[in-house]
């Protein structure tokens, strides 16, 4: 899997040269500190179509090494989803669609250069769902200078004051993820990692029928 060959890369980069300017951490799906060999046996014993993915990542202090659920749930306090919707519509009003669909775009890592490829940036699926679905889908990005997010194929918005990854996407997940709110309920779906059209169409279908 292409994601799991990206964090082994780093999780070699991370305990040879740079583990010698910052110190490095291993930790459980449950953020509990484990030590390198046990979180190195853990990454070997996952099977290859698991729901929990290896995730390394840096911060100021130390470099991360620890494991996520790829599939979350969870639901959108008021004040939030207000907040979230003044964002995305620029509007105080409740979305009139079902659903809001979010596919937010990281930054620059090893599967995100300046050029955008995949299916999912492509239209058709999205124009299939509309049949069956109401939604409003929005292509939202974190800020990062070296990539040029021109409105091109898709229409990019800038997260301003990371409302989007404050909520959803507190980590760097590698290639992208997106998020599916019910705009009734306020639950929602996030989908960590990367992924592709089929994805987020089976992700919507399941979600419906919650």
């Amino acid at each position: 899997m292409r994601i799991d060959i990206i964090s082994f890369i780093l999780l070699c980069i991370c305990c040879s040269t740079y583990s010698q300017d910052k110190p490095v951490y291993f930790y459980d799906i449950n953020g509990l500190p484990i030590s390198k060999e046990l979180y190195i046996n853990i990454r070997k014993e996952r099977k290859e179509k698991s729901s929990v993915w290896p995730l390394v990542f840096e911060n100021d202090t130390c470099y991360i090494n620890t494991f996520f659920r790829r599939k979350n749930y969870g639901r959108l306090t008021e004040t939030d989803f207000k907040k979230l919707n003044a964002f995305l519509n620029n509007s105080n009003t409740k979305p009139k669609s079902n659903y809001t669909i979010i596919q937010y775009h990281p930054g620059r890592d090893r599967c995100n250069g300046g050029k955008f490829y995949g299916n999912r940036y492509e239209k058709k699926y999205l124009k299939k769902l509309k049949k069956n679905y109401s939604f409003n889908n929005y292509w939202i990005h974190k800020k990062d200078t070296t990539i040029k997010f021109k409105n091109g194929r898709v229409l990019w918005q800038l997260d301003k004051n990371r409302i989007v990854e404050k909520l959803f996407f507190k980590y760097h997940y590698p290639c992208s993820s997106f998020v599916i709110i019910n705009n009734e309920t306020k639950n929602y779906i996030a989908i960590f990692g990367e992924y592709g059209d089929y994805t987020v169409v089976k992700t919507l279908e399941k979600f419906s029928e919650i």
